[in-house]
């Protein structure tokens, strides 16, 4: 009795196999990578005039939305090509808070501190979004946060615990 339930399971799965194996031939996909242009004479109608039941136009209509898209480009390119200089803000912050630390006249450097986080401030959004773990790596530590002055540490990011 199991013999003939075994064959029968064995040819369902033959059969299922070769289904499968079909469907993912080379070639057996169609092309999804461009839009295909509407025919001229398959325009949509205008508004108040009827178009007429023909296939040609139910297609056209089904995939006139197509043609409105704009020409994607992929995702990773925007993140992968980094500019050069993509540090140069927060180096010249660095740079500006070992001359704080040092410096006489600390009012005098607090106005240039001010528009260098301001700077930073502006890369830090936009790395955020881009490349998260750069920004992160670009972060304010807290020794050197309590060396800064009050309007400086207002343009900086805020810890979040």
């Amino acid at each position: 009795m199991k013999d003939p339930i075994r064959r029968s399971l064995r040819w369902l799965l033959l059969a299922a196999s070769v289904v499968v194996l079909w469907s993912f031939r080379p070639g057996s996909s169609p092309d999804v990578s461009s839009p295909r242009p509407l025919p001229p004479q398959s325009q949509p109608a205008a508004v108040g005039v009827q178009a007429s039941n023909s296939s040609a136009n139910a297609e056209a209509g089904w995939n006139h939305w197509r043609t409105q898209l704009p020409e994607l480009k992929p995702a990773i390119e925007d993140v992968t090509v980094w500019p050069a200089n993509r540090a140069e803000p927060f180096d010249k912050f660095r740079a500006w808070q070992e001359r704080f630390r040092v410096a006489a006249d600390k009012a005098a450097a607090e106005a240039e501190g001010v528009a260098l986080a301001r700077d930073r401030r502006a890369a830090m959004a936009k790395w955020i979004e881009r490349d998260p773990e750069f920004a992160l790596a670009q972060a304010v530590g807290p020794d050197a946060r309590r060396e800064l002055p009050a309007t400086v540490l207002a343009e900086l990011e805020r810890w979040v615990e």
